[in-house]
């Protein structure tokens, strides 16, 4: 029987990054110093909780009431979307039009949320028009507007592609596209 043998998946650095970002946002910044005081407040949860915490890498310690969890997951899932730092800052450049494909319609609103808070405000954000958790009957022809609007802009997009909603035909040239969840396969030095 072979030995089982963990990896570190290559954007795991990367989530850490995220998650520290969203802690931030959250009030949570770690201290390095192991002799602060705790809070009373700190205090009293250590007394309800116990002593486990939450573990993704060794710099994620900080117990997951602090951060709640399907922020967490999705604040997981756009780091191995994106991958790296240095995939973010071609994602950033202007003018650069990056399509996050295969989001389910039911998550978009936290992608959202996890987007805005580890990241501020850095891209234009397009995404389809929905009514009552579902596509709004002119969803596509207003997506499709949006993004032919924004594709002579200077400001950086990210465009949220769910299932059901498809790029319009003024990009001939396929746009940097990301499928939800996946990290990005690199061909021939160049993204797939």
């Amino acid at each position: 029987m072979p030995a089982h043998t963990s990896k570190k998946p290559a954007w795991s650095d990367y989530a850490d990054t995220l998650i520290t970002r969203l802690r931030k946002r959250h009030g949570l910044e770690q201290s390095d110093h192991a002799d602060d005081e705790p809070s009373e407040l700190e205090i009293l949860f250590q007394k309800m909780e116990g002593p486990q915490k939450e573990r993704f890498a060794a710099s994620a310690d900080i117990p997951s009431r602090y951060l709640p969890a399907r922020q967490l997951l999705t604040g997981i899932k756009l780091a191995a979307t994106i991958g790296s730092p240095e995939v973010e800052q071609t994602t950033l450049i202007c003018g650069a039009l990056t399509v996050i494909d295969g989001i389910p319609v039911e998550d978009l609103e936290m992608v959202k949320d996890t987007l805005r808070d580890a990241f501020g405000s850095r891209w234009q954000v397009i995404e389809p028009d929905f009514t009552d958790g579902a596509l709004a009957k002119n969803a596509q022809s207003r997506f499709d507007r949006a993004i032919s609007d924004s594709i002579d802009k200077m400001e950086p997009v990210l465009v949220f592609q769910p299932h059901g909603i498809t790029l319009p035909r003024c990009l001939t040239v396929r746009p940097h596209v990301r499928k939800w969840g996946r990290p990005l396969h690199l061909t021939n030095g160049g993204p797939s």
